[in-house]
């Protein structure tokens, strides 16, 4: 085991110290970067296929899902620094926006089929659930009683 940081896929912009945005304009255009980087890095997907008879292996570009976390890791940032700007009067608009973005491209994506629909409903926080009431009784019943109950309901049709 070394001690060499684990080193993800998304560029670090800086070492060390936090950075930091003077404007809204300049974070504007650091996130905007990272959707030109999205868009210029997707995930490459092996598909192995039949041509002709044999068995090919292809490859086929599959689009990054745009994520808050995903932004803060290309600014070089915690998560949690996004929250504290999109509360601050500076950048609160173009936080605001930019989350929009986020959740926009992350629904289309989706509905074309090239991101995982349910994935991406749960990272987004819609709930799949199915909830169901009874409002009868429940009665416990006999084999027998069962079978003679089956029987009558055979013997209506």
């Amino acid at each position: 085991m070394t001690d060499e940081p684990i080193k993800g896929h998304y560029p670090k912009r800086h070492e060390g110290r936090a950075l930091t945005f003077q404007t809204g304009a300049e974070l504007a255009k650091a996130c905007a970067d990272y959707f030109v980087w999205l868009n210029a890095h997707p995930f490459i997907r092996v598909k192995t296929f039949q041509y002709q008879g044999a068995i090919v292996q292809g490859e086929e570009p599959v689009p990054r899902a745009p994520t808050v976390t995903g932004l803060a890791l290309f600014l070089g940032v915690h998560r949690d620094s996004w929250y504290k700007w999109s509360k601050d009067e500076r950048f609160a608009d173009v936080c605001a926006a930019v989350t929009d973005e986020l959740d926009q491209n992350k629904i289309e994506l989706a509905a074309a089929g090239l991101l995982e629909s349910m994935f991406i409903g749960k990272l987004m926080g819609i709930a799949d659930k199915v909830e169901t009431t009874h409002s009868g009784s429940i009665s416990q019943q006999s084999d027998e009683d069962l079978d003679k109950r089956i029987a009558e309901l055979l013997g209506k049709q």
